[in-house]
């Protein structure tokens, strides 16, 4: 228990003993009959914060294990790279008990537009995100899930090719992420780490604007260290798929060839396979 709350807990004693206090002076209630009465309100007091708290752990507890379920579906595509099945199992998890909790249910909507996505379904992935009710943005904190469905909002904004749609939610993480600074110099461990997902965020957002813009070739080592880091079969081949805009900007017909074929052989079901397939025709 931190300082405020130890101040607010012996203010409210106070209030108790003054009141009884005051009871004992005007009536003919002794001290000893008070006394016990405070110690019994006490104890029960303590019994009902006890049972709150228990019943909070236990509702928190049964929360994580369905953001749980609903990011294990997410390996689905992951490692697959099967949106279909992907999308099968998240609208099965929103459809279902999921549906209660509004977090969880949101998670289920962000990941399920991350589906749509992967299928070149931008303006289904849209409406899905824009379903989703953002959080309160309180003074000083930085809301994930608002965070995530402005990124996936500008990376769809983006592969339809409409930047000036995307660049206001870019914006908006760029003020999360001054938000987070803050925080950081303030010594909050939570903003150290909401700080560098954002920059994370923010820079896979600018990388894929420059693409679309022509300018391919100053985000070429981005991607390159993208393409080291990738730890999943989908970001290996979002990262190929890239590299290989990339070099066709540069006119590096022999790396493009390269890149699209990894694309092609490892994408499983992704639009970027047809796209890569429709490409190598060409090349």
């Amino acid at each position: 228990m931190n300082l405020k709350k130890q101040t607010v807990a012996l203010i409210i004693l106070a209030v108790i003993v003054a009141t009884f206090s005051i009871l004992h002076a005007f009536t003919e209630v002794s001290l000893d009959a008070i006394f016990g009465f405070i110690i019994s309100f006490i104890i029960r007091l303590y019994i009902v914060i006890i049972a709150v708290a228990v019943l909070l752990f236990l509702a928190s507890r049964i929360v994580r294990r369905m953001r749980s379920k609903i990011d294990k579906t997410m390996l689905i595509l992951w490692e697959e790279c099967d949106p279909e099945r992907a999308a099968r199992e998240i609208i099965r998890h929103i459809d279902g008990t999921s549906a209660r909790n509004k977090q969880v249910r949101d998670i289920g909507k962000n990941n399920l537009s991350v589906v749509y996505f992967s299928v070149g379904e931008f303006d289904k992935a849209i409406e899905t995100l824009e379903s989703i009710t953002l959080d309160i943005e309180k003074q000083g904190e930085v809301a994930s899930t608002n965070a995530f469905v402005r990124y996936n909002l500008a990376l769809n904004y983006i592969g339809k090719g409409e930047l000036w749609i995307a660049a206001p939610h870019i914006e908006s993480l760029r003020g999360y992420r001054e938000t987070a600074k803050a925080g950081m110099a303030k010594g909050r461990r939570d903003m150290q780490q909401m700080y560098a997902m954002l920059e994370e965020l923010i820079a896979g957002l600018e990388a894929v604007a420059a693409i679309k813009e022509g300018k391919g070739e100053s985000v070429l080592a981005f991607f390159e260290l993208a393409l080291s880091k990738a730890n999943t079969r989908y970001n290996k081949v979002y990262a190929h798929f890239h590299l290989a805009a990339i070099y066709e900007q540069m006119g590096d017909t022999q790396k493009q060839r390269e890149h699209l074929e990894y694309v092609a052989e490892n994408g499983n079901l992704l639009d970027m396979v047809r796209v890569a397939r429709e490409k190598l025709g060409l090349v």
